[in-house]
């Protein structure tokens, strides 16, 4: 839940509230809560499971995983292009000072084209073997995404 006046505060600074770049990969919300920080925004968390209740086949779950790689390197350039002094989370490619760089790359790198590798946190072997596909799926988005990115400022 967000505040009235901090999503008319970005409708006005930004001209919308949700960045619709960002829809198709499952990254609006992270994107908008990196803007309301950024513009001073305080945000509570609180823990609640969530159960989803939407089945999917295991293609689609890898088709969303994707996605969500290539949302997150959308965000990892705005970020990096913004110059921005909040990182938009905590992750494995951000810290509080906006960090990814150096050795955090390789520790990404090594994260998802390998691991994770702790099948004790899931039901059985099918389920762990799905996320760990998907985490490969999610990367190669990242990298998809990046690269064609790159692709098309070089032209």
């Amino acid at each position: 839940m967000y505040r009235r006046s901090w999503l008319e505060a970005c409708l006005e600074r930004d001209g919308f509230v949700f960045n619709e770049s960002f829809t198709a990969f499952s990254g609006e919300d992270l994107e908008l809560s990196w803007r309301l920080r950024l513009m001073g925004a305080t945000f509570v968390f609180v823990p609640n499971t969530v159960i989803h209740l939407r089945r999917v086949t295991p293609s689609e779950y890898f088709a969303h995983q994707f996605d969500r790689g290539k949302g997150i390197a959308l965000l990892f350039l705005s970020h990096r292009s913004a110059h921005a002094p909040l990182a938009p989370q905590n992750s494995l490619l951000w810290d509080e000072a906006g960090g990814g760089r150096g050795n955090k790359w390789l520790n990404v790198l090594r994260l998802k084209a390998i691991g994770p590798l702790d099948v004790r946190n899931f039901q059985g072997v099918k389920d762990f073997a799905v996320f760990w596909i998907g985490e490969k799926c999610e990367g190669a988005g990242f990298v998809w995404q990046i690269a064609t990115g790159w692709w098309a400022r070089s032209r």
